[in-house]
């Protein structure tokens, strides 16, 4: 990857190897969260992301192997290709807990470059974008959109609200 001018960090989250990239959308939550949520917390995230795909008509789903998280899209028999990774963490601070990192939902992105690393550590698996799947490029900021309101609504949030500086979602609102 560095010979391509692509940095490789080393970062403490979940997960293996991974690659953010134009056409992805990014999301690292913050939030406060009791440790023993991590397994409902990332549940509720990598359903967000299926849902989404389906919105788009994508068959995307669970990968049927226990512990491989994320958005997956069958691609034969026994091959499955990931939509949306996760990595999070849940980190102590003054005595309370909160999620650090996130995930990467492949919208619009060049797959090309998963082939150049083990995606999140599996061999045979890769990575695989909306735009592969349906043939053409989605407008970024309505998946954003889409995915921002399936998160925020299965954390209960009941108010939305967008911020666009740098890029930067946020989800403020009021606990159903």
């Amino acid at each position: 990857l560095k010979r391509l001018g692509i940095e490789v960090y080393n970062i403490e989250r979940g997960g293996a190897t991974f690659l953010h990239c134009p056409g992805q959308i990014i999301g690292y939550p913050i939030r406060l969260a009791d440790p023993g949520s991590k397994k409902k917390y990332m549940e509720l995230l990598q359903q967000a992301m299926i849902d989404v795909a389906r919105s788009y008509d994508v068959a995307a789903d669970a990968h049927p192997r226990q512990g491989y998280r994320g958005c997956w899209y069958r691609v034969g028999e026994d091959l499955y290709h990931k939509i949306g990774a996760m990595g999070v963490q849940f980190k102590s601070l003054n005595g309370q807990h909160a999620t650090m990192h996130g995930f990467a939902f492949n919208v619009n992105n060049d797959t090309s470059l998963f082939k150049k690393i083990q995606v999140c550590g599996l061999e045979a698996e890769t990575g695989i974008s909306l735009k592969d799947i349906l043939g053409y490029e989605l407008p970024i900021e309505g998946v954003k959109s889409r995915l921002l309101e399936k998160f925020a609504i299965s954390l209960g949030y009941s108010l939305i609200q967008k911020y666009n500086t740098v890029d930067e979602i946020l989800i403020r609102g009021i606990k159903v």
